[in-house]
């Protein structure tokens, strides 16, 4: 057999290379957070993420802009009613409905206007009888 590398931390001959480590020194921690301490991503609720680019172009027709749009706005209502999951597909197609391409544009890029039109949304659903 033949024998490690002294610099490659292996433990004995013909053992392969521990990544990691290597002769006389411990691989590096990785620093963990103090005991009682919440993550970063659970502190607060994640905001919804605005369009870096536009979803439409003038060349598709009025039902494939609201497919792109709803497309969009899907997961930027699911992140504002996250345990209203159910609600979701009825808000996002509520606003497809009701609004033109326009308004729609609006909304994607305005979260104080995609809030408003949420909330309009949900009191309409919890004002109709089922």
């Amino acid at each position: 057999q033949l024998a490690c590398p002294l610099d490659l931390g292996c433990h004995s001959v013909g053992q392969v290379p521990t990544p990691g480590f290597r002769q006389g020194r411990a691989a590096p921690r990785q620093q963990q957070a103090p005991r009682g301490a919440v993550p970063q991503a659970a502190q607060r609720p994640a905001a919804p993420q605005m369009p870096a680019q536009p979803v439409i172009d003038a060349s598709m027709s009025e039902e494939q802009q609201k497919q792109a749009i709803g497309n969009r706005l899907y997961p930027m209502i699911l992140s504002l009613l996250p345990t209203q999951a159910a609600d979701v597909a009825k808000v996002t197609g509520m606003l497809l409905e009701g609004m033109s391409v326009e308004d729609l544009s609006g909304i994607l890029v305005s979260s104080e206007a995609l809030n408003a039109r949420v909330q309009e949304a949900l009191n309409v659903l919890q004002n109709t009888p089922q």
